[in-house]
C-alpha cells in the first residue's frame, strides 16, 4: 500500500529550513521535484498480534501534525508522527492518557489528524493505518477508557485532517491523494455525504457554527460547502498555490486561510466569495505561515515563518496598527487554537505544544525531552574505535556533551567528560569515494554517478569508510551500505530520520542518530551468500540528560540509577478492531532487566547464552498475547474519619450497580458504614480542585522526573489524612499471583492474590444491575473484581498505584496514578497506630548474619560480623536529637531460620508507635535467583529445597510493605553472596546483582543498599590497597566506613540514607576499579524515586 503525505514532507522542509539557512536552496529545489509525486513511502501494515519496541518518554517524540479542543476547552487532543495521540487536561496541561493505534513499520501508525467530539467523550483518529488491508482506516476511541470502540475501514486514501460539526451530530474527514471529503453520521458512523471532485490532496477541513463547512486543497481552491454539504463557493486561491490551515470568525462571515507554500494570508468573504484582504507579512522570513487562529476579532498566523531562528506567532489587530510578533519556538509551528481567556494554545514539529499570552508570556510549555540530531555531523558525534563508546551533543545552549560507553555495565554515561582525542567524527568527504549532493538531498551521487533511493527518500547523513571500503548513506527511511562503486550491499530501515552515522574506525559497528532520539547500533558484516546490517542495541537518553535506557532487540535492557526503566517498552498490536497495548518495561523488570546480557550483546561472546535467553525473551512476548497481564483501574476514594474501621488489608467488594466489565465507577457497597463522601476517580472528573495559582499567574510544565502521567491530582480538605482506595482488578488469561499497592512508589501492601481468594469472588452482577448470591462463573476472568484498601496518607503528596502480577511473575499491570495531597499544616489524626504527643520516635534495627549453614561446604566467614558490626555501629552512634531510643533485634548463624526471620519482621511491625519511626534492616548471606525470583537463604535451608525453606523475594517483599505502610523511613541493607553449591543456575555475581535489582524493584522506591559477590576465598575478606586484612567483607566495609562519617564527607554531623546509599555505591566502585580481585563485586545501592530527599533521614551522628 503505498500513500502520499505531501504535508509530511513540508513540515520536514521547514523543520531544516529555519534553523540552517543555508539549506533553503536546496531545499526549495527538492520542493519542486517532489510536487509531481503523490506517495511518500511505502506502508509496512501492521501484523495482527506483533510487538514493536519504541520510547515513551511521557512527550511527543516526533512532529505534533493537528491539535484538537472539546467545546468547553477541557481537554486537549495532540497526535503525532511517533504513532500515539494524547489526551491533555486544559488548562493545567497536565497529561491525562495516551491513545495507540496498530501501528507496523516505516509510516504505519503514524496519525496525521485528530478530532474531539464537542462533548470531549470520544476522539477519531487517523493517518498512515492500513492493517493488513488495501486501504485505510479512521480510528474512534473513548476518552474516559482510552479504549478503541470503533473503526472505519476501506478508506481510499490517508487522511489529512478531521473536524467536529459544533453540534457534534457530524464529522468530516480531509483526504490525501485526490480523494476529497467525506462526511459522516457521528451516532451511526454512516457516510452523510462526500465529495470527491478534488485534483489534489485535499489539506484541512472546518465546520462553521450554523453548519457550514470549508476545505483547502492543494489544487490551489478553498471551497464552502452549505449544511447539507453541498458547494456553495470554490474560490481560487491567490497568496500562493497551496492554502493550507482555516478558520471562521466567530460570526461565520469570514474564513482566514493560511498558506504553506508562502508566509501569506488571505481573508475571505464567505458570503460574497470573494478574497477582502492579505494581511501584512512584512519582517518574515521562511516558508508558510499555515495555521491561522481568531482571537475575537484580531487574527493569528503561524508557521515556518519567523524572524532569525525563532519562529513566531503574528497577531494582526482589529483595530489596526503594525503586526505583533510572538515568539515561541525554534522550529516549524504546525497547529494554533485560541481559548477561551483569550490565550493562545500552539503545536510544533520540536516536538512541543505550550500557552502563552498575547503579551508573549508562557503559561504552560511542555519540551521536546528528544536531543535534537538535526546536523549532527555538522557539531559533535565521535566514536571510540571500537564504536561502543559514543559522544554526541546533547544541548547546544548551554553547550552540553554527553558520552555513552556500551562496555561499562556500571555508570556509562557521563556528561561533559574530558576530551578524548582518539574518538573520531564521521568522515564525509573523500576523494576516493566522492560521495556529493548528499546532505538533505533527493539525489546524492558518487562522482558523476546517481545513487538510487526510493521516490521522495531524502539522504540526511553520511560516513565513508576508513579503508575507503564504502559508506553509509542514512535517509529519513533506511540506512544504505555502499561499497566504493556505489554498488549497494544492502540497506536496513529506521523507525526515524537517520539525521547522523558514524562508521567505526575498525569497520564492525555503525551507529546512527536518529530524529526519535535514540542512538542505535548495528553490526555490518559481509558474507558469501548475504550481506548483514543489523540492528543490536539502542540507547535513548532523556534531555534531562540524567535519565536514560539501553536495549537489546530482544528486549533486554539497562537503565539510570535515578530512573529510566518507563522511557520504552513494546506496543502490542492485537488486530485491526482492538486497542493496542503498551507494557513498559517496569513493567517487565523480572523478565527482561539485564544489563549484563546488553554488555554480552555489544561485546560478542557467549552465543549459545545469548540465543537461549532470546528464545526466553520471545516467549514472554508471545506470551503476552495468549496470557495478557491483568487490568487494573482506580475507582474511587472515600474520606474515613476516626469514627470508621480502619484496615490494613485488600477486601473485596460486592458491586451492586453496574457490571463488571463496565467502564463506568460502580456504585458500591463499602464492608463499613462510611462518615465521609467517596469520589469517583476518572479521566474526566475532579473531586476536588487543586489549590495553586491561577493558570495566568504560574508557568506549568511536565516534570521531568514524572515519568508516569497522573490521572488525578485532588487537595483534600483539612482534617482529611484517613482514606479507603478502590479498584477493579481483571485477571485475564494471565492470571494473578500477586497485588501491590504503592505509595509515592513504595509498596505499602503485597498480597497474595490466590491465597487471599481475590480470584474466587461469588457475588456477581446480573444484566438487570441487581446482586445475585447464586455461584457465578469466576467474575475476575469474565470481567472484574473491586477491592479495595485503607491507609493513612502522608502531609504533602502521596501517589496512590495499583499493580497486579501475572501468575508466572513476568509482567505487571498498573493502573494509573492518582495523586492525593493532603495540607502540611493537617496534624496527625489518629488511627489504628497510637502516636505518644512530644515523644521522639524510635530506632529499630535488625541484624542478620548467617556464616555456619546447614550444608558442608556453603559457610561463609564475614556476614556475622559485618552485620553485627552494623548494628552495633548504629546502636553506639545513633542520634539522641531523632530518636528516644534504639531496639536491636539479632539473628545470627543458628538464630537465623526463616521462621525467626519472619517473626522479627513481625516483631518490629508491633513496636512501631510512630509513623515517624526509622527501621534498618541487615541481611548478610547467600543469596540466590531462580526464574526471576531472589532468595534470601537461611541458615537451615538446604541446597535442595532452597526454593521452599528460603525467605523469597516475593515474601520479603510483603514483610516490607507491612512496615513500610507504618512508617515513612525504612532502609534496608542486603549483602547477598553466593556460592557454587547454592548457585544451580551457574550464574555468575553480575546476574546475582540483577537478581537484587529485580527484588529491589519488586519493593518499589523503597532504599535498598545492596550488593552481589562471589564467595571465593580470595575475595571474602576485603584488604585495603595496602594488603591490610579488615576482617570484613567489601559490602560491610563500605557500609561501615560511610557510617562512620565517610559518606557526609565528614563534613555534616549526621549521616542520612541518602548519604549512605550514594556512599556505598560510589565506595565499592572505587574498590573494583583499585583492585581487580574485587571485580566481582557489584553494588546495586542505588537511591530510587522521584523525590530523594525523602530519603535524607537520619542514621547514625558522626563522632570524633
Amino acid at each position: 500500500m503505498k500513500f502520499r503525505a505531501r504535508k509530511k514532507m513540508s513540515c520536514h522542509q521547514e523543520c531544516l529550513i529555519f534553523i540552517d539557512e543555508f539549506w533553503l536552496a536546496s531545499l526549495l529545489f527538492i520542493v519542486l521535484l517532489i510536487s509531481s509525486f503523490r506517495v511518500l513511502a511505502d506502508a509496512v501494515p501492521a501484523a495482527e498480534n506483533s510487538s514493536y519496541l519504541r520510547i515513551e518518554a511521557g512527550e511527543h517524540t516526533a512532529i505534533i501534525n493537528r491539535i484538537a479542543l472539546n467545546q468547553d476547552q477541557s481537554s486537549l487532543l495532540t497526535v503525532s508522527d511517533d504513532k500515539t495521540a494524547r489526551l491533555w487536561n486544559l488548562p493545567s496541561g497536565e497529561l491525562r492518557g495516551i491513545l495507540r493505534v496498530p501501528i507496523g513499520d516505516g509510516l504505519e501508525g503514524s496519525i496525521y489528524a485528530g478530532a474531539l467530539s464537542p462533548d470531549g467523550k470520544t476522539a477519531i483518529l487517523a493517518g498512515a493505518i492500513t492493517n493488513h488491508e488495501n486501504s485505510f482506516s479512521l480510528y474512534v476511541y473513548d476518552t474516559a477508557n482510552l479504549r478503541m470502540k470503533g473503526r472505519l475501514s476501506k478508506l481510499p486514501s490517508e487522511i489529512l485532517h478531521l473536524a467536529y460539526a459544533s453540534d457534534g451530530t457530524r464529522f468530516a474527514a480531509a483526504f490525501g491523494s485526490a480523494k476529497g471529503i467525506i462526511v459522516w453520521d457521528s451516532s451511526t458512523g454512516k457516510k452523510a455525504a462526500e465529495d470527491l471532485s478534488y485534483g489534489f490532496s485535499c489539506n484541512w477541513v472546518i465546520f462553521a457554527h450554523d453548519g457550514r463547512m470549508a476545505t483547502s486543497s492543494d489544487d490551489g481552491f478553498i471551497r464552502i460547502y452549505d449544511p447539507q454539504i453541498k458547494l456553495l463557493k470554490k474560490i481560487q486561491g491567490k497568496a500562493g498555490k497551496q492554502p493550507y490551515g482555516l478558520s471562521f470568525s466567530e460570526d461565520g462571515r469570514l474564513l482566514a486561510v493560511g498558506y504553506i507554500d508562502k508566509p501569506k494570508v488571505e481573508i475571505i468573504d464567505t458570503v460574497q466569495g470573494k478574497i477582502l484582504q492579505n494581511p501584512n507579512v512584512d519582517g518574515l522570513t521562511g516558508a508558510s505561515l499555515s495555521s491561522v487562529a481568531w482571537s475575537g476579532n484580531d487574527l493569528l498566523a503561524a508557521g515556518g515563518a519567523g524572524k532569525g531562528n525563532q519562529r513566531i506567532i503574528r497577531r494582526w489587530s482589529y483595530s489596526g496598527g503594525a503586526p505583533v510578533d510572538v515568539p515561541v519556538a525554534e522550529n516549524t509551528i504546525t497547529s494554533l487554537a485560541v481559548l477561551s481567556n483569550g490565550t493562545w494554545l500552539y503545536a510544533t514539529a520540536e516536538p512541543s505544544w505550550g500557552i502563552v499570552t498575547a503579551e508573549g508570556r508562557s503559561l504552560v510549555r511542555h519540551n521536546s525531552p528528544i536531543t535534537d540530531f538535526r546536523s549532527i555531523f555538522h557539531h559533535h558525534f565521535a566514536l571510540s574505535e571500537d564504536g561502543l563508546t559514543v559522544e554526541w551533543r546533547l544541548r547546544s545552549s548551554p553547550k552540553q556533551i554527553a558520552r555513552f560507553d556500551l562496555s561499562k555495565e556500571s555508570e556509562p554515561l557521563t556528561i561533559d567528560p574530558p576530551q578524548e582525542t582518539t574518538f573520531t567524527q564521521a568522515i564525509i568527504t573523500d576523494t576516493q569515494v566522492p560521495v556529493k549532493n548528499w546532505e538533505n538531498s533527493a539525489t546524492p551521487m558518487l562522482g558523476k554517478t546517481p545513487l538510487k533511493l526510493g521516490r521522495n527518500e531524502i539522504s540526511r547523513s553520511l560516513s565513508i569508510a576508513a579503508d575507503h571500503s564504502g559508506f553509509v548513506l542514512g535517509t529519513d527511511y533506511y540506512l544504505h551500505w555502499f561499497d566504493a562503486k556505489g554498488q549497494e550491499f544492502v540497506k536496513i530501515d529506521v523507525p526515524a530520520s537517520a539525521y547522523g552515522v558514524n562508521l567505526s574506525r575498525d569497520g564492525r559497528y555503525l551507529v546512527a542518530a536518529l530524529a526519535d532520539g535514540t542512538i542505535r547500533w548495528y553490526r555490518l558484516q559481509l558474507g558469501l551468500q548475504a550481506n548483514h546490517l543489523e540492528e543490536f542495541a539502542a540507547l535513548f537518553l532523556n534531555i534531562d540528560g540524567s535519565r536514560w535506557i539501553a536495549w537489546t532487540k530482544e528486549g533486554f535492557f539497562a537503565h539510570s540509577m535515578d530512573g529510566g526503566k518507563n522511557l520504552a517498552g513494546f506496543h502490542l498490536n492485537r488486530g485491526s478492531n482492538k486497542t493496542p497495548e503498551w507494557i513498559d518495561f517496569g513493567q517487565l523488570y523480572q523478565s527482561f532487566y539485564s544489563p549484563s546480557l546488553l554488555l554480552r550483546k555489544m561485546t560478542g561472546g557467549s552465543e549459545a547464552m545469548l540465543l537461549a535467553q532470546s528464545a526466553k525473551a520471545q516467549e514472554v512476548i508471545n506470551g503476552l498475547f495468549v496470557a495478557p497481564v491483568p487490568e487494573v483501574d482506580l475507582v474511587e476514594y472515600c474520606l474515613l474519619d476516626k469514627t470508621d474501621m480502619v484496615t490494613r488489608a485488600f477486601r473485596r467488594v460486592e458491586s451492586t450497580s453496574v457490571p463488571a466489565s463496565s467502564t463506568a465507577p460502580a456504585t458500591i457497597s463499602s464492608t463499613n458504614n462510611l462518615n465521609s463522601s467517596c469520589f469517583p476517580i476518572s479521566k474526566t472528573t475532579r473531586a476536588f480542585s487543586r489549590v495553586s495559582q491561577p493558570v495566568a499567574e504560574k508557568v506549568a510544565a511536565a516534570d521531568p522526573q514524572q515519568e508516569e502521567p497522573i490521572l488525578q491530582r485532588d487537595e483534600l480538605p483539612a482534617g482529611s489524612k484517613l482514606v479507603r482506595l478502590r479498584f477493579k482488578l481483571k485477571e485475564r488469561e494471565g492470571g494473578v499471583s500477586a497485588i501491590q499497592l504503592l505509595r509515592n512508589g513504595v509498596v505499602i501492601e503485597n498480597a497474595d492474590a490466590k491465597t487471599r481468594g481475590f480470584s474466587r469472588v461469588k457475588i456477581a452482577p446480573t444484566t438487570d444491575n441487581k446482586a445475585t448470591t447464586t455461584p457465578q462463573k469466576d467474575p475476575v476472568k469474565e470481567g472484574a473484581v473491586i477491592l479495595e484498601r485503607d491507609l493513612e496518607l502522608d502531609s504533602g503528596t502521596n501517589r496512590l498505584q495499583v499493580r497486579a502480577y501475572d501468575s508466572f511473575n513476568r509482567a505487571n499491570g498498573k493502573s494509573s496514578i492518582v495523586e492525593l495531597i493532603v495540607p502540611s499544616s493537617v496534624e496527625t489524626v489518629a488511627s489504628t497506630e497510637t502516636t505518644t504527643q512530644g515523644k521522639k520516635p524510635t530506632l529499630h534495627i535488625l541484624s542478620v548474619g548467617v556464616n555456619k549453614y546447614r550444608e558442608a561446604g556453603t559457610a561463609l566467614h564475614f556476614a556475622v560480623n559485618d552485620a553485627e558490626e552494623v548494628a552495633a555501629l548504629l546502636e553506639k552512634n545513633f542520634s539522641a536529637d531523632d530518636f528516644s531510643k534504639v531496639s536491636v533485634t539479632r539473628l545470627y548463624d543458628e538464630q537465623a531460620t526463616r521462621a525467626e526471620i519472619e517473626k522479627a519482621f513481625d516483631k518490629i511491625a508491633s513496636q512501631i508507635t510512630s509513623r515517624e519511626d526509622t527501621i534498618v534492616i541487615y541481611l548478610s548471606g547467600h543469596g540466590e535467583n531462580h526464574d526471576n525470583i531472589y532468595y534470601f537463604i537461611p541458615q537451615n535451608s538446604l541446597i535442595n529445597d532452597y526454593m521452599q525453606t528460603a525467605l523469597s523475594q516475593k515474601q520479603l517483599g510483603e514483610k516490607l510493605a507491612l512496615l513500610s505502610d507504618k512508617v515513612n523511613n525504612v532502609l534496608i541493607f542486603l549483602d547477598s553472596c553466593h556460592s557454587g553449591a547454592y548457585n544451580v543456575q551457574n550464574s555468575d555475581s553480575a546476574q546475582q546483582a540483577e537478581s537484587l535489582s529485580k527484588a529491589r524493584e519488586s519493593f518499589g522506591e523503597l532504599l535498598m543498599i545492596a550488593a552481589a559477590s562471589a564467595s571465593e576465598e580470595a575475595v571474602d575478606e576485603y584488604r585495603t590497597p595496602d594488603g591490610k586484612g579488615t576482617g570484613h567483607g567489601v559490602f560491610g566495609y563500605a557500609v561501615l566506613t560511610g557510617l562512620q562519617g565517610d559518606a557526609a564527607g565528614r563534613r555534616d554531623k549526621k549521616v542520612t540514607a541518602l548519604q549512605i546509599a550514594s556512599f556505598v555505591h560510589n565506595e565499592i566502585m572505587d574498590i573494583r576499579k583499585q583492585n581487580r580481585n574485587y571485580e566481582k563485586q557489584h553494588p546495586v545501592a542505588i537511591p530510587r524515586g522521584n523525590d530523594l530527599t525523602r530519603l535524607a533521614f537520619p542514621l547514625t551522628v558522626i563522632k570524633e
